[in-house]
């Protein structure tokens, strides 16, 4: 990855007020939001995904008494240090700063604990290092302001500062996404136990969802495993004691991630850019890089692109086909 973005002179250090440029990542003191973030678009649609879609899942899930003493809220985050995970990190801490350092569920407050998680998955050499610096100095930053998050790194095949290791042989991609869904529930647990609500935030947004569309599309899914991403997923919890399973929301995916980097830009916010993500390698970023560009093109831009619509409609009708072939055969009363 190479840091990308743009950084303030009041901080700690300087360097030319480039768009993307490239630093070492180092000791350095991130740039931080002003008091106007907030008022982004993106922020705003996290706040309703957040307290109205994903925050009464996870609460239904703990024992009510539990939930009704602590008054307390868990989010784990998972951030890599890319664009999306930034504006994710970004956002919630706009949002705690805006209602003092809280979350509103049907108008009840809950005090919100923040916990980064990072994992290195040591596949990029130095690349993974700086990524690691990075999302460390961003934390170190925000814990220079009024409210405090944690953080934690999990290293791939090693025993770190987290105590971890995997249990994987080999690397792959799914691998790698069951090592950290698994040590997100970990971490979760860890924090919430049977006494707090919580939930894992990821920053997947509305471009992921296409491109998880148009995979199952192009190897050959039924019309009726055509569905993309909703705002959260239930995993079963392998703990006897808390919630009954583990909410992984997803608060940015109503949003495009051209509009999550017009956003961070604008405030003068860097990001981590991953370069393999522009590699022919996976199929998924040829879809990404290569079919949604031009599918956009072809729409009439970004704005225009509708593609998880257009297969929600495509299953309508097939269900309405699929019903109306009952009552022609008779097999319905």
């Amino acid at each position: 990855m190479r840091c990308m973005g743009r950084s303030m002179v009041k901080y700690k250090y300087a360097t030319r007020m480039l768009s993307h440029c490239e630093k070492s990542c180092g000791d350095e003191v991130v740039n931080m939001p002003g008091d106007n973030f907030g008022k982004e678009p993106f922020v705003s649609s996290m706040r309703d995904v957040i307290q109205n879609e994903l925050m009464p899942v996870a609460i239904g899930s703990v024992n009510g008494s539990a939930v009704d003493k602590a008054r307390k809220f868990v989010a784990v985050l998972g951030v890599s240090g890319g664009c999306d995970s930034m504006a994710l990190l970004h956002g919630l801490m706009s949002i705690l700063k805006d209602q003092n350092g809280s979350l509103v569920c049907e108008s009840i407050h809950y005090k919100c604990e923040v916990h980064v998680v990072h994992f290195d998955h040591r596949q990029r050499g130095e690349d993974s290092d700086k990524d690691k610096l990075f999302v460390r100095n961003v934390w170190k930053t925000i814990n220079q302001g009024v409210h405090k998050i944690n953080f934690q790194c999990f290293t791939w095949g090693n025993a770190d500062d987290s105590g971890a290791t995997t249990s994987y042989a080999h690397f792959s991609q799914e691998s790698a996404r069951k090592w950290r869904r698994s040590l997100l529930q970990k971490v979760l647990f860890d924090e919430c136990g049977d006494r707090y609500p919580g939930i894992v935030l990821t920053g997947h947004h509305a471009d992921d969802n296409d491109e998880t569309l148009l995979l199952k599309a192009i190897r050959g899914a039924h019309i009726t495993s055509l569905s993309g991403m909703g705002s959260y997923s239930q995993f079963p919890s392998n703990n006897t004691k808390g919630a009954e399973f583990t909410v992984f929301g997803r608060p940015l995916i109503n949003v495009r991630k051209r509009g999550l980097q017009r956003s961070l830009s604008s405030h003068l916010l860097s990001w981590r850019e991953d370069a393999s993500n522009t590699s022919d390698k996976y199929l998924r970023n040829r879809v990404r890089n290569e079919l949604i560009p031009l599918l956009s093109e072809l729409a009439g831009g970004d704005s225009a692109l509708q593609v998880n619509k257009f297969f929600g409609a495509t299953q309508d009708l097939f269900s309405l086909a699929t019903y109306l072939n009952i009552l022609r055969s008779g097999s319905c009363i």
